[in-house]
C-alpha cells in the first residue's frame, strides 16, 4: 500500500523509536516472554495502528512529543496482545505465514504472555501523564475484550444480524483504530473537537478495514492471506459475507454448519455467484467515505492528504 509506505518513510525516525520502545518492553528475566514477544512483533505487518497514532500527532505538530512514541508503542502492544489471544481462541496455526505463538509454545504460555503485553502497555500509557488519554485507552482494552466475547457467543449462529456483526467489529477492531487516532491528536495539542474528529476518522477506517478483511478471508488464497483459507468458516465466525449470503440463500445454513472443506468451497462459490463480495465492498466503501469526510475539518497538510489515500488503499485491498 503506497500511502502507508509513504507514512512509514515520513515517520521513519519515530517508528524506530517505537521499535526500540517495544523491544525494551519485552525485557524480562523470563526468557520465553521475550522470545515469544519478539516472534509475533517481528512477524510482519504494517504497524498500521501505531502509524495512525504518530501520523495523527503529526497533523497537529511538526515534531510529536516523546509521549506520542509511548502511546504508539502502547497501542501496538495492545494490538499484539489481542492477536496472541485471538490465535489461542481460534486455534490458529499461522499468522502472516509464520507459526503462531500457541502453535510453538502452547495455549497457557501464550495467554500469559498476552497478559504481560497488556500490562506493559499500561506502563507506557501512564508515562504520558494525560488522564483523558489513559481513560480512553483503558476503556478500549475492555471494549476489545467485550467484542471478542460477543463474537464467541455468535459462533455458528446463523440468525446473526448485520447489527450484531457491526457491534462486534466496532468493539474488537474499530475501537483501537479510534483511540489510536484520538490519542495521537490529543497528545500533540489538538482541541477536544479536533481529537474527536480524528477518533471518528479512526473508527470509520477500522470498520472498513475489518469488512475488507472478512471479504478477503473468503476471496483470497493462502499465499495472499498468510493463513489457511477457511479458518473463519471452520471456526463458525459470522462475518458480513456469511450473513449477507444466508439472507439471500437461507437454505445454505445447514451447509455452513456442517464443517468440511468441500462445504467451504460451496459457500465460497455461492458468494461469488450472488455477488456477495461486491455487496460487502459497498458497505466498506460507505465507511471509507465517512472517514475521508471527517478529514475536511482538519488543518491542511501533507499528512492529512496522505490519510485520505490510506483510507482508500485499505478499502481497495479487495477491489
Amino acid at each position: 500500500m503506497q500511502s502507508v509506505l509513504e507514512l512509514h518513510t515520513y515517520l521513519s525516525d519515530e517508528l524506530k523509536q517505537v521499535d526500540s520502545t517495544l523491544k525494551a518492553s519485552l525485557e524480562t528475566p523470563v526468557p520465553i516472554i521475550k522470545t515469544l514477544g519478539i516472534n509475533i512483533l517481528s512477524a510482519g505487518g504494517k504497524r498500521l495502528r501505531p502509524l495512525l497514532t504518530l501520523a495523527s500527532a503529526k497533523i497537529f505538530t511538526p515534531t510529536p512529543p516523546l509521549e506520542a512514541i509511548y502511546l504508539a508503542s502502547a497501542v501496538e502492544l495492545i494490538h499484539t496482545a489481542t492477536l496472541i489471544h485471538d490465535d489461542v481462541l481460534d486455534e490458529s496455526q499461522l499468522r502472516r505465514g509464520v507459526k503462531t505463538a500457541n502453535n510453538l509454545w502452547g495455549n497457557a504460555c501464550s495467554i500469559l504472555v498476552g497478559d504481560f503485553l497488556f500490562a506493559r502497555s499500561f506502563e507506557l500509557m501512564v508515562k504520558c501523564n494525560d488522564f483523558n488519554i489513559l481513560t480512553k485507552l483503558s476503556k478500549t482494552s475492555g471494549l476489545i475484550c467485550q467484542g471478542e466475547v460477543k463474537q464467541l457467543t455468535l459462533l455458528n449462529n446463523t440468525e446473526t444480524s448485520t447489527a450484531d456483526y457491526f457491534d462486534v467489529i466496532k468493539l474488537k477492531t474499530a475501537s483501537l483504530f479510534k483511540t489510536a487516532c484520538f490519542a495521537g491528536a490529543k497528545i500533540a495539542g489538538a482541541t477536544n473537537d479536533e481529537a474527536d474528529i480524528m477518533a471518528s476518522f479512526g473508527e470509520n477506517l477500522g470498520i472498513s478495514f475489518q469488512i475488507i478483511d472478512d471479504i478477503l478471508d473468503y476471496s483470497q488464497t493462502a499465499e495472499a492471506m498468510g493463513k489457511q483459507p477457511g479458518d473463519d468458516y471452520l471456526e463458525g465466525k459470522m462475518s458480513l459475507p456469511v450473513i449477507e449470503l444466508l439472507k439471500i440463500k437461507p437454505d445454505l445454513k445447514p451447509i455452513f454448519l456442517d464443517k468440511n472443506m468441500q462445504n467451504f468451497e460451496t459457500i465460497k462459490q455461492e458468494m461469488f455467484n450472488h455477488d456477495i463480495f461486491s455487496l460487502c465492498y459497498q458497505q466498506a466503501q460507505s465507511f471509507t467515505t465517512k472517514a475521508t469526510q471527517n478529514l475536511k475539518y482538519l488543518p491542511e497538510n501533507d499528512i492529512k492528504n496522505n490519510f485520505s489515500n490510506v483510507a482508500h488503499e485499505v478499502l481497495n485491498r479487495a477491489a
